[in-house]
């Protein structure tokens, strides 16, 4: 074996045995400290919600009926999939949703109040520029 040959060897041995006392290191980092390496399923709030689970659930259920959200691949999320994305920003759990979608549509009294002010806010904001 040429000199040449033998340096690079033993460059990459270096390199491999370097590789290795790291992996050891983390390692004994991982049994020492094991919370630190635990996986967390907890997502991460990215804003708040200061209104109703109901007008949420009034919003996320007339998004996903436009079918404007959909997947990174473009395949249309489903209301499910919707309400997990919105929990997932607001830092909540939307559970019971069907129930609760059920009980929203068949209200009484105003079908659905939250979409009403929205509708009403965005009008009262264009009669200001004079549109």
């Amino acid at each position: 074996m040429t000199r040449k040959k033998k340096t690079h060897l033993l460059s990459a041995l270096d390199q491999v045995v370097a590789c290795i006392e790291c992996e050891m290191e983390i390692v004994s980092l991982e049994l020492e400290h094991p919370e630190k390496f635990t996986a967390t399923t907890i997502p991460i709030t990215l804003a708040k919600w200061n209104g109703t689970i109901a007008e949420v659930l009034e919003f996320v259920i007339a998004l996903y009926l436009t079918g404007r959200i959909r997947k990174l691949s473009g395949q249309q999320m489903n209301l499910a999939e919707v309400a997990g994305l919105f929990g997932e920003i607001f830092g909540m759990k939307l559970s019971d949703l069907y129930g609760r979608k059920s009980k929203l549509l068949t209200r009484k009294k105003n079908e659905s109040p939250f979409l009403d002010s929205l509708t009403f806010l965005y009008r009262e904001e264009v009669e200001k520029m004079g549109l």
